[in-house]
């Protein structure tokens, strides 16, 4: 009698998610530093799997950030233009 199929969590990979959380953050860091073009040669993957790992970290990151350890809100006015980023300047 088949109870159902057996499924168990591995800590390297989340749900649906084609990519590993490691290499997420590799494209991720990658991404931030070169032009997306240029990673998705580096790494001899699509333009949409640099763009799922960028996701994936972001997701990551707001989902994890501790809005209590923040000490001083600031804005940054980006080139003189009308552009403002709030920055959160952590301890």
């Amino acid at each position: 009698i088949c109870k159902g199929i057996p499924v168990e969590a591995i800590p390297w990979a989340s749900g649906n998610c084609r990519l590993t959380a490691d290499f997420a953050s590799n494209l991720a860091t990658w991404a931030k530093i070169l032009p997306w073009l240029e990673v998705t040669r580096l790494f001899q993957c699509a333009w949409g799997t640099v763009a799922s790992g960028v996701d994936f970290v972001v997701k990551y990151g707001l989902e994890n950030r501790d809005p209590f350890g923040t000490t001083h809100i600031g804005i940054l006015n980006l080139l003189k233009k009308k552009l403002l980023i709030p920055l959160y300047l952590v301890r």
